[in-house]
């Protein structure tokens, strides 16, 4: 142990959490490592969420919080609260997430000097069910090489098994990140509100270039909740499809930015082809009909930047359970690729 001798502060963006918030804050107040600050935004929640804030936070000096006089997205809120941080490092938890009480203790426990250092997490349903995500990296010290090849996976993986790839290596939970290097490099997130989504992963993907060191802790110290009920999940419309194309407009941006290689722009179509499993569950989940759902999926698959993607990834390299998604979106059709993420989503909300 390092002694807790440096500050970690943790941001916490919370937007109409009152069924988790308090749950959130004790995990923080629990754990093992108290050398911490926590920076809790509201975001202008409409329920009761800052009163239990403030009452849950009283009488412990580590606690802040800051209330928006708007609603913004979890990414601006991350963002404004970079802008008070004291901390050596830096890390960040949803308001229905959790951390294990040696969350802290444990990222810290080989040391205290690295850029990035990562944990495995757990995928928390509604019923109590969890499911591992585990971050397979072949060692657990990462030099510079090892870093920058972990930025081109976030862009996309080559030879994915799973469209969950995308969400273990891109995502920023369970990730202690150095302060100065986010402040000296002017690192912020998108809003996920303008792009609507992948906001982790631009962010990790800027943030990995300015590191040369790193470590992957083998614990599961994250607790992410499947929440239904959260902001994100509630906001599946058809017009988040669309904006996928900024996204990719961003990472193509960051490609040309630092002059990455031809690797980088492939890796980039396998993420575009990956994500078409993500545009089946957004209109699965969306509201509107289901000839609205299929008029937007075929637009979306056969646009000229799709239709490009689906030249890149083998679907063989998918496991069994997602071949045949795969398979089938190769050919453009998408009345059984419908179908199967519906069957896909009546199953796992059956047992999850």
């Amino acid at each position: 142990m390092n002694g807790q001798t440096k500050l970690v502060t943790v941001v916490v963006p919370c937007y109409n959490g009152a069924e988790w918030i308090e749950k959130c804050i004790l995990s923080l107040k629990n754990q093992t490592y108290k050398n911490i600050e926590v920076i809790i935004y509201d975001n202008n929640s409409s329920d009761n969420s800052l009163a239990i804030i403030k009452n849950t936070i009283q009488n412990d000096s580590r606690f802040s919080y800051v209330r928006s006089d708007v609603q913004l997205s979890a990414g601006e809120s991350r963002n404004l609260a970079v802008n008070i941080a004291k901390g050596v490092y830096i890390t960040y938890l949803d308001c229905d997430d959790t951390f294990e009480p040696d969350y802290i203790s444990s990222m810290l426990s080989k040391g205290d000097d690295y850029d990035y250092i990562v944990c495995d997490w757990n995928k928390v349903y509604p019923n109590g069910n969890r499911e591992d995500r585990i971050i397979p990296f072949k060692k657990e010290s990462l030099n510079r090489d090892d870093l920058l090849e972990l930025q081109k996976r976030i862009v996309g993986e080559n030879n994915p098994k799973t469209p969950l790839s995308l969400d273990i290596f891109s995502s920023i939970a369970g990730k202690l990140f150095k302060l100065d290097i986010i402040k000296n490099h002017n690192i912020m997130f998108t809003s996920s509100n303008k792009i609507g989504g992948a906001d982790d992963a631009l962010f990790n993907i800027e943030y990995l270039e300015y590191c040369h060191t790193g470590i992957k802790i083998n614990k599961k110290l994250y607790n992410y909740l499947c929440n239904p009920k959260s902001f994100t999940h509630k906001t599946q419309k058809l017009e988040k499809i669309d904006k996928f194309f900024l996204q990719y407009d961003l990472f193509k941006q960051f490609i040309q930015k630092y002059s990455k290689d031809e690797s980088y722009s492939v890796a980039l179509l396998n993420r575009i082809y990956i994500q078409i499993f993500g545009a089946f569950i957004i209109a699965q989940s969306s509201p509107a009909t289901k000839k609205e759902r299929l008029l937007k999926l075929k637009e979306y698959i056969n646009s000229p930047l799709i239709t490009a993607s689906l030249k890149a990834i083998n679907p063989k390299s998918f496991s069994l359970v997602f071949s045949p998604f795969f398979r089938a979106i190769k050919h453009k059709h998408v009345r059984f690729c419908y179908f199967y993420i519906k069957l896909a989503m009546i199953y796992r909300n059956r047992n999850f």
